[in-house]
């Protein structure tokens, strides 16, 4: 008989050692307090101050990337970092928090609730879909209709929030055609993204930039000229996305015409009249972005006039929004974080932190001569396009951006203003990951209903990403200087 003997040996009591990839998460943090020192301690360095506003800039950036941490938490203590560090006074701290463009973002996210209140956006996306007489139709219909949210819905996850009810509804009509489904669900938060920059309000990140510009010592854009420099580019990238979204997810004989069903289903949907109050809330709707488009001749600040909307659309029966409810719904943790993330910004810009770094890293680019604006304008397109992969918060990703751009244009020839608008143009191309944009979340994932999945999102990242650099360029060179943005300092107006 063979005998086999088992032996084994008991659990450890004590806690288990750290794994080697957490210990090595924390390297990076270490590696930059070291670092930090270092630079201060540097005689050709960028001072004391100036490296403290590094260091804190890089642990915040890697606190986006690799950590759980909210972004407005780790946005608010980099500020009271930079606070102990003495690189930010306090003042410069609460002014970022009264910044008037907050108060024209609080003023148009109630706007946006009276809208949305008076069941105005969806009557509206609704009936242009049910205008459709083939797929392809209905796509490029809501592309359109998504491209009118800019104007006037702020944030992107609140304009796909909006999309939500619609895209619900086209989901339940085409239950029986997968891929067009999927095809939607990937049109919807790809449209909400890239039509954001035709609009001042589309995005945080635009906001940011703007004050940017502003503390820098250069004029904000301002409505009007946004509206102009953006629309196009809004327009065209979201045609071309709905294109190649159609062309990748839904198959040939798909795209045709709609059956007789499915229309008297997108027909029924929308059957009915404009009530009273969607009537009123487009008015006041209409009234506020006029009043911001004409800002600049009448002198009318643009948060006062948000404000002023705020008041009209949250008037009791006027359109159905209250204003307790809408104070609710208004997303404290994007108007905290842009607040943060201003004076972190303006903290890089005064310290002459920015400058500095983009002087050591930026330095070979001068060599090219005459080359150098147009490589330096390339460099920014492509670094702003693939930031997504690294920090997912748009408004982050301004903040990163433009203070290192700004000083990047000045010393290679190109204009500053021209430079920051590419730069946060090219941002909202956030496509490749589900978690690079919380559109791209919130549509990659619904309950019983068939969405896009992550190879479907790389595919189209993977097209998609060569065609709007192409596009930013085109703009940059051709189409912004007719409107009177010019790429260099030597045309600057």
């Amino acid at each position: 008989m063979t005998q086999v003997f088992y032996s084994t040996r008991p659990a450890p009591n004590g806690p288990q050692p750290p794994q080697r990839k957490a210990s090595l998460r924390w390297l990076w943090p270490v590696s930059i307090a070291c670092g930090t020192v270092l630079l201060a301690l540097a005689p050709d360095g960028p001072g004391t101050s100036g490296a403290a506003t590094l260091g804190i800039f890089a642990l915040a950036v890697w606190a986006w990337v690799a950590t759980k941490l909210s972004d407005t938490y780790v946005a608010l203590c980099a500020c009271l970092f930079l606070l102990g560090a003495g690189s930010m006074q306090t003042g410069e701290l609460f002014l970022a928090l009264a910044d008037p463009t907050i108060w024209l973002l609080i003023g148009a996210f109630l706007v946006a609730a009276g809208v949305g209140a008076s069941g105005l956006a969806n009557y509206v996306g609704l009936r242009m879909v049910a205008r459709a007489r083939s797929v392809r139709q209905l796509f490029y219909l809501l592309t359109l209709a998504l491209c009118l949210t800019a104007f006037a819905i702020p944030a992107t996850s609140g304009r796909a929030a909006l999309a939500l009810p619609i895209f619900t509804v086209l989901a339940g009509v085409f239950a029986a055609q997968r891929r067009i489904v999927v095809g939607l669900s990937l049109l919807v938060p790809s449209v909400v993204l890239l039509s954001a920059v035709a609009s001042l309000i589309g995005a945080g990140a635009h906001l940011v930039t703007n004050q940017l510009l502003a503390t820098a010592g250069y004029a904000p854009i301002d409505f009007l000229f946004w509206l102009l420099l953006g629309t196009p580019l809004a327009l065209l990238s979201s045609l071309a996305a709905c294109e190649l979204i159609l062309r990748q997810q839904v198959p040939a004989d798909q795209r045709g015409r709609l059956e007789t069903e499915v229309r008297a289903q997108l027909l029924q949907h929308a059957a009915g009249r404009m009530s009273p109050t969607m009537y009123r809330a487009g008015g006041i709707l209409l009234a506020v972005v006029l009043a911001w488009a004409t800002g600049p001749l009448t002198g009318m600040d643009p948060a006062v006039a948000a404000l002023g909307g705020a008041a009209l659309m949250n008037f009791p029966g006027l359109t159905g929004a209250k204003l307790s409810t809408s104070l609710k719904g208004t997303p404290l943790n994007i108007l905290m974080f842009l607040a943060f993330t201003l004076a972190l910004g303006t903290a890089l810009s005064n310290t002459g932190a920015a400058g500095w770094l983009i002087a050591l890293l930026f330095a070979p680019v001068g060599l090219l001569g005459a080359g150098a604006p147009a490589v330096t304008l390339a460099l920014i397109t492509a670094i702003s396009l693939a930031a997504h992969l690294l920090i997912q918060s748009r408004s982050a990703r301004s903040t990163v951006l433009i203070p290192l751009v700004i000083p990047l244009a000045i010393e290679q020839g190109v204009n500053p203003v021209a430079a920051a608008f590419l730069s946060t143009a090219a941002a909202g191309f956030c496509h490749t990951l589900t978690s690079s944009a919380k559109p791209v979340a919130l549509f990659s994932d619904l309950p019983d209903t068939p969405t896009f999945t992550p190879a479907d999102l790389r595919r189209f990242a993977a097209w998609f990403a060569p065609m709007m650099f192409g596009l930013l360029m085109i703009f940059t060179w051709i189409v912004w200087p007719a409107f009177g943005l010019h790429p260099l300092m030597t045309h600057q107006n």
